[in-house]
């Protein structure tokens, strides 16, 4: 038995080189060989008939090889399904704060698995993992690489006998980022010959990790390697930065930060905080934006997080309004979305544009949809929108893991001084909090007031703030009464900021007034649509 384990882990892998993924069309056929796990969200399940086991069959074997560039996610999991298609046992192996986590479940998604106590680093290299159980012997033995052998007591017995294999690369709800080759399964308690040839029967967010190139030789520590005009890293995912992926993201110099401080005060200042990336013209067809913020106040939520200009002059931007968000093309919205409840962590947003398609990855939710419209951005602006003569409002919130592509935006900004990218008021930030930053806070409490045929519902309105705070941000136009617009005062800012879109105006003092949005319209100058 440990002989053959040994031998499982002596197959030769096919390296997970970190170098730039190869893009799987819808032609393409999936194999277990250097899968690209690209999102929390991927994943890639495989079965074969080589690996069901018998009724007098009560072992299996495996062996991987995987390359991290997380700290937290799951590397592959393995299903024993019964024939009525119940859930016999799952096994998990993930990578928590760096360690390796294996864990045994039974049908009933208990954990069943008595470990030993020592903990089993993950670092940025590439490892090779065997794994194998036997429910008779009620046992589980693990080995990563040249380490010592490490063996878990089944503690409930299960029985995986005449069940079907299902091996996942990546999944769980919140996969590893980075590349896994399934090397070898041995199903069954003879020691037969392995097979890695699996056939996919479900898959997301995944591409190939690339074979031996020009980027074979390119130091991108646990980033990727993409074969642009000469071999880039590309850092995204890892917490790093650097032309290699090789600098902490936090705390790089004293006020040196990979965490910097957006903050966007329109009540009192005429200028915003932001930061500006301005391709080059090769560099103008993009096809990934991220970034990750935190909200300084969980009462003060809104404004935009992306604003970009197409050579074509569309306007693309990102906003939120509370927990809830929108992405529009000009008029067009082309998604919608939702923030997880929880603001103790930072969230996160990538858009993605594939031929054909886009997709939206918000706080680990998924959303796609047909989308043919080619954009190459002249323009792409993070926190705040670009000036025009419509008030929009941008964000106070610490921002980190801004990019376009490739491109590190605040790596540029901060180490490369690079002319592509422009920054206004930006500021490291604290701990990656603003609550000790003094000061007029962004928002107040403003109330969001629908105003009706009748003055006096209005009116209290305007004095049962609770009421209307916890008002639908996107509320159905259903069973709605006939909306009017009240004439703006001459409450207007000497900034030129007014309420928009027909939206009653009213002075609370000097610099402070409030906006009564008519139905259809959010936001502090009712400046956005529902």
């Amino acid at each position: 038995m440990w002989r053959f384990l040994l031998l499982l882990t002596a197959v030769v892998a096919v390296g997970a080189q970190s170098a730039g993924p190869q893009p799987i069309g819808s032609d393409d056929v999936i194999t277990s060989d250097r899968i690209f796990l690209k999102y929390p969200s991927s994943y890639a399940n495989f079965t074969s008939d080589a690996w069901k086991l018998t009724e007098n069959d009560h072992q299996l074997i495996l062996a991987i090889t995987f390359q991290a560039s997380s700290i937290v996610g799951q590397i592959f999991s393995v299903r024993f399904i019964r024939p009525d298609g119940q859930l016999e046992a799952l096994i998990t192996a993930a990578i928590s704060e760096g360690n390796l986590q294996i864990d045994l479940l039974n049908g009933r998604n208990a954990k069943i698995l008595n470990k030993p106590l020592e903990n089993v680093p993950i670092n940025i290299h590439e490892h090779r993992l065997a794994l194998g159980i036997n429910t008779t012997s009620r046992s589980l033995w693990y080995k990563l690489g040249t380490a010592q052998d490490l063996n878990c007591e089944i503690a409930q017995p299960i029985d995986i006998s005449n069940t079907t294999v299902v091996v996942t690369a990546g999944g769980g709800g919140q996969s590893m980022i980075g590349c896994v080759t399934l090397l070898a399964v041995s199903a069954g308690d003879t020691e037969t010959s392995p097979s890695s040839m699996g056939t996919a029967i479900a898959f997301r967010d995944i591409d190939r990790c690339p074979d031996a190139d020009e980027c074979t030789t390119r130091d991108c520590n646990t980033g990727r390697c993409k074969l642009l005009e000469v071999p880039t890293c590309d850092c995204y995912g890892t917490e790093m930065t650097g032309p290699n992926c090789r600098r902490r993201e936090f705390f790089i110099l004293v006020f040196f930060l990979s965490t910097v401080q957006l903050r966007n005060n329109d009540e009192n200042d005429e200028t915003s905080a932001f930061l500006r990336y301005t391709p080059w013209q090769p560099d103008q067809q993009v096809s990934r934006i991220a970034m990750e913020f935190k909200f300084s106040d969980a009462d003060a939520k809104e404004g935009i997080l992306v604003y970009g200009e197409t050579s074509e002059k569309q306007i693309f931007k990102v906003y939120v309004v509370g927990m809830k968000g929108k992405v529009m093309l000009d008029e067009e919205n082309i998604m919608e979305f939702e923030l997880r409840t929880d603001d103790s962590l930072f969230h996160n947003i990538i858009v993605r544009f594939s031929p054909g398609t886009f997709n939206l990855y918000v706080d680990e939710v998924v959303q796609r949809r047909h989308f043919n419209e080619s954009l190459n951005f002249t323009t792409v602006q993070f926190g705040a929108p670009i000036p025009t003569d419509v008030s929009e409002v941008g964000v106070t919130a610490c921002v980190k893991n801004i990019y376009v592509d490739h491109h590190d935006i605040i790596d540029l900004m901060m180490s490369n001084n690079d002319s592509r990218v422009l920054a206004t008021k930006v500021r490291p930030c604290i701990d990656e909090d603003l609550s000790d930053i003094s000061g007029i806070k962004l928002f107040s409490a403003d109330p969001l007031v629908v105003l009706t045929s009748e003055p006096e519902i209005a009116t209290a309105a305007e004095d049962d703030s609770a009421s209307i705070l916890a008002a639908n941000l996107f509320p159905s136009p259903a069973n709605k009464k006939k909306q009017h617009s009240m004439a703006p005062t001459s409450c207007e800012k000497p900034n030129a900021y007014k309420c928009q879109n027909g939206a009653g105006c009213k002075k609370d003092s000097d610099t402070e007034f409030t906006c009564f949005c008519r139905d259809g319209y959010i936001g502090k100058f009712c400046q956005f649509s529902k």
